[in-house]
Parts: C-alpha cells; sequence; structure tokens
C-alpha cells in the first residue's frame, strides 16, 4: 500500500483536531511556575507555566485576562485553566488560559508585596504625605467591628485615659467580602461630617486572610483621601498591613492606638506642672531683673551714672575740639600755599611785568588798544603806555608791514 503524502499544514491540522477531541486536554487545570511572563501591547498574556523537568507555553487573550485580578511575576506558583491546542502555523501546541489564579501558601504575601509596591511607587506612603496627630482631641472616630473586642479595648483605654475627649464608633466590618467597602466608607463618611480630630482603624489579631480588609486598596486610598489624621491598629504588634503604611500614624494594636490618639490625664496634668513650674521660674527671673534696674535708679546712683556721662562727654567734646583745631590749620595752610602759587602766576602773566622788559602799550584817545595799523590815521593823538608813565603823541605817518604808506 502506498502511503499519500501529507503537507505540514495537514499534519497540523490533523493533530490539532485530535487534541481538540480530548477531554482531559479540552478541559484542565496546570500548575507550575509561571517564567518568560510577557504582557504584549495588544493585550494578550504570553508566558510558560513550568515545573523541575518541564515546561509549557501558555497564551492568554485580552478578554480573558481582564478577568485576573492580580499582577502575574515571573516566579509566582500559579493554577491556569484552559484547553491545550495546536498554533497550526508553527505545529506549537500550547496551553490557552482561560483563568488564572495563584496557588499555594504565598499568594497573600505576595499579593500584598505587589499592593505595597504599586501604592509606594505612587507616593501614598511618602512622609510628607502624614498629617500630625493633635495631642488634646475634643472627637475621636472609631472605626471597627462594634461587636469585636477591639472596640472595647479603645474605648476603654479612652475612657480611663482621657477624660476631655467624646468618642464616636462607627461601625463596619473587619472581615470578609464587604468589609474592605464599609472601612472606606465610613473613612469618607467621618470626613463628611466633620468636627472630628482623629480616626482609629483597626480590629484584633488574626490570620492574614482575617486582616486582609485592611490590605485592599479602596481602604488604603480612604485614608489617604481623609483630612482627618487615621491611626491604623490592625492585629498583633508583628503584624503589618498596608493601611499601616498609608496611615498617618500606625500602632502596633488597637489599644496603643488608643494611647497614641490623646495624651493621657496623668500626662497633661504632668505637663501643667511643667509650665506652671516653667512661669513661677520665669516671673522669679523678670521680678529679679526688674528689681537690679531699680537699684540703679536710686538717686546717688543717677548722680554717679550723670557724673560719669558728664564726663565722658567733656572728653568727647574735647576731643572734637582738637581735631577741629588741626583741620582748621591744615585748611588754612593748604589754602595759603595755594593762593601764593595762584599770587606767582598772576604776577608772571601781569602786563606791568611785560613793560619792564621793553614793551609798551598803544591806545586811543579813547582807551582802545591799537593792534593793527589800520586802526590810525594820520594826525590821530596816541596813548603810549611804559613802565613809569604814558607818553601823549599825534600821528605823523602810517605804513605797513610791507612798506607801504597807507596816509
Amino acid at each position: 500500500m502506498k502511503i499519500r503524502p501529507l503537507s505540514v499544514s495537514e499534519v497540523n491540522a490533523y493533530i490539532k483536531r485530535n487534541i481538540s477531541y480530548d477531554p482531559i486536554l479540552s478541559n484542565l487545570i496546570v500548575e507550575g511556575e509561571l517564567s518568560g511572563y510577557k504582557l504584549h501591547s495588544s493585550g494578550h498574556a504570553y508566558f510558560n507555566l513550568k515545573d523541575e523537568d518541564a515546561r509549557i507555553a501558555c497564551v492568554m487573550f485580552h478578554s480573558d485576562f481582564n478577568t485576573v485580578e492580580f499582577e502575574p511575576q515571573d516566579g509566582m506558583k500559579i493554577r491556569a485553566k484552559g484547553y491545550i491546542s495546536v498554533y497550526e502555523r508553527d505545529g506549537k501546541y500550547q496551553l490557552y488560559a482561560k483563568a488564572l489564579e495563584q496557588s499555594g501558601l504565598g499568594d497573600l504575601h505576595i499579593k500584598f508585596e505587589q499592593m505595597k509596591k504599586k501604592l509606594d511607587e505612587e507616593g501614598l506612603f511618602e512622609p510628607k504625605h502624614k498629617k500630625e496627630i493633635p495631642q488634646f482631641p475634643e472627637k475621636v472616630a472609631v472605626i471597627t467591628s462594634p461587636t469585636g473586642a477591639a472596640v472595647r479595648d479603645v474605648i476603654n483605654v479612652l475612657t480611663r485615659r482621657v477624660t476631655y475627649c467624646d468618642v464616636t464608633v462607627f461601625p463596619a466590618r473587619v472581615q470578609g467580602e464587604t468589609a474592605a467597602s464599609e472601612i472606606a466608607s465610613q473613612i469618607n463618611k467621618v470626613n463628611e461630617l466633620g468636627g472630628f480630630d482623629t480616626i482609629i482603624v483597626g480590629r484584633g489579631g488574626g490570620s492574614i486572610e482575617d486582616l486582609w480588609a485592611f490590605n485592599e486598596e479602596v481602604v488604603a486610598r480612604a485614608i489617604y483621601g481623609s483630612e482627618i489624621p487615621v491611626i491604623s491598629g490592625v492585629g498583633h504588634e508583628t503584624d503589618f498591613t498596608i493601611s499601616d503604611f498609608v496611615s498617618d500614624l500606625r500602632a502596633p494594636t488597637p489599644s496603643a492606638a488608643a494611647e497614641l490618639a490623646a495624651i493621657s490625664n496623668i500626662e497633661l496634668y504632668g505637663y501643667l506642672e511643667a509650665y506652671r513650674s516653667k512661669l513661677v521660674d520665669t516671673l522669679k527671673s523678670k521680678a529679679e531683673i526688674s528689681r537690679e534696674m531699680l537699684d540703679r535708679y536710686k538717686p546717688e546712683m543717677i548722680k554717679s551714672s550723670l557724673v560719669r556721662l558728664s564726663d565722658t562727654k567733656r572728653y568727647d567734646l574735647e576731643m572734637y575740639r582738637q581735631r577741629m583745631e588741626t583741620n582748621i590749620q591744615q585748611v588754612l595752610a593748604m589754602k595759603k600755599q595755594s593762593l601764593s602759587y595762584t599770587g606767582q602766576m598772576l604776577d608772571h602773566i601781569s602786563p606791568l611785568k611785560t613793560l619792564e622788559r621793553g614793551y609798551s602799550i598803544v591806545q586811543t584817545d579813547k582807551n582802545k588798544v591799537i593792534t593793527r595799523v589800520k586802526q590810525v590815521k594820520t594826525g590821530d593823538s596816541l596813548n603810549i603806555q611804559v613802565t613809569d608813565g604814558q607818553i601823549h603823541v599825534a600821528v605823523g605817518s602810517v605804513s605797513s608791514r610791507e612798506g607801504e604808506n597807507d596816509a
């Protein structure tokens, strides 16, 4: 019998058809460690599930991946529910996941770390967002179960230690499916009502499942958005929840939260006594200073002070007088020297000095200085100024420098 050769596509289609009809492979749950996780831009998720000896390729389409309630990460132990089929183009079989869930004891711990990381990256835990807890609150709101031990502990601690503060309980489930939404709703309600100085949110101890409501995102965001300072007191001292990180103050237990919410009467009396003592000391110090100042104003003290002041001022005046006298003498000397120099310069350029050297000044009878030949004519009367007097003359003739007779 001759065997007809099959195409690759026919082989892959045949294998896919047979696998699809297998009752086990068409609906199964595979458990393993997540590796090679990648979320495509299309919204499809691709990953592998592996154990110690083998691995299987998996794909989860966008419509199914939207139902996953946690963020997958490599190393997680998960269960994938779906079916096995063949991707004909590559001849590759893979698990088509329809649902994912975390498995094993560490599921909630992983979910806790994921939520903590997410909110931390958003800045919800930063110290700059923490509000100061009032030391002397007049009204405190307590959000917890109305029937649990925590509410009794908080009320007992506050009423025993603090007499100036009113406590109002806002009941909410602290465990179960609706617990987180109820806690968040009551936080928002207290803020809407207003008039409260502090909010205490908490419950008694329990397992991580019991405390899980305080790890929910809705509670964390309600605490972060509260205008009223929030103290978180959840579980025992070793328990930590997301509420502890986002609140303004973390208390190890509900009772400790009540102690941190307000200063006790004893502490208050201690503060008042310290302030009273400080006030008395301050008044005594001021009285002593005032007494010393009054002593300074006794007649003999005033007289002595005036004498010292008078001597000081007299000395200052003498110093000023001497300094002024010295300055005046210096200025006069400088002015005298300047005046002498100016006189010498004026004497040097004086017309009289010029006359002494044999020069003369010729003027008209109207005392106008003659500098040019053309200013005179024959017959004019002139005055000639010499060193020891004047000479009066009449112009006989006038000639220019070129020797021509002008008149």
